[in-house]
């Protein structure tokens, strides 16, 4: 299993559009509207990295309001999370 962290810019108040749009694919795990440079964080699960760039390149780049992404693939090894 690859984890991955998308940041996306969107224009001003398009953030929680984007979201609701975020929600729609199976692979986003988490979203959330965020202050800062990128306006929406994303986190994705996929099998392979195949799917990853797919979702990356075909789902969400493609989606309306979506200026640019930038992409954090996890480190499996060095990777915990608080139960």
């Amino acid at each position: 299993m690859v984890t991955v962290f998308c940041w996306i810019k969107v224009p001003s108040q398009r953030s929680g559009g984007v979201v609701d749009k975020l929600k729609e694919i199976k692979e986003v795990v988490e979203a959330a509207a965020v202050y800062g440079h990128y306006d929406v964080i994303v986190k994705i699960k996929a099998p392979n990295m195949e799917v990853i760039d797919e979702l990356i390149m075909d789902k969400i780049q493609s989606l309306e309001s979506v200026e640019s992404t930038e992409t954090y693939v996890v480190v499996g090894s060095m990777h915990w999370k608080r139960k």
